[in-house]
């Protein structure tokens, strides 16, 4: 998550960000020498196509992850690296506790639990003595 972390540093020092975080883009590779390399992938393809619905409103669960979509984003502002460090924090939760913030049955339920619901600390989920209270506030 480190060389994630520091893919999205890059990121907003040039100011944009990835707006679609979520582990699915994130690739583990190995290089001739056996070393692992993180590579963080569709950076920014959420501006390849539409933005807006007819109706004006921005295509919200079209663009995001429900598992990691901000709450910002879902009130229709628009991808700004915030959201990232948002997404970010739910992605190191679900890897620290084998399932995301937000477990539900369908995109639109998990999208709303970003709004209504908080999540547990990651201390209670993950085995006894993995989480700290600063690793649960650093995630949280």
């Amino acid at each position: 998550m480190l060389e994630v972390a520091q893919s999205l540093a890059a990121l907003h020092g040039r100011r944009t960000s990835h707006g679609n975080l979520k582990l699915e883009n994130v690739i583990v590779a190995t290089d001739e020498s056996g070393a692992h390399r993180v590579q963080l992938q569709d950076g920014g393809a959420d501006l390849l196509g539409s933005r807006r619905a007819p109706n004006g409103h921005i295509e919200v669960l079209s663009l995001a992850s429900p598992k990691t979509v901000a709450p910002e984003r879902l009130r229709g502002s628009e991808r700004d690296p915030s959201g990232d460090v948002y997404a970010f924090g739910a992605m190191c939760y679900e890897l620290v506790c084998g399932t995301p913030p937000f477990p539900a049955k369908t995109a639109l339920d998990a999208a709303v639990s970003h709004l209504t619901v908080t999540p547990d600390a990651p201390s209670k989920l993950a085995p006894a003595g993995w989480v700290s209270d600063a690793f649960d506030a650093f995630i949280l």
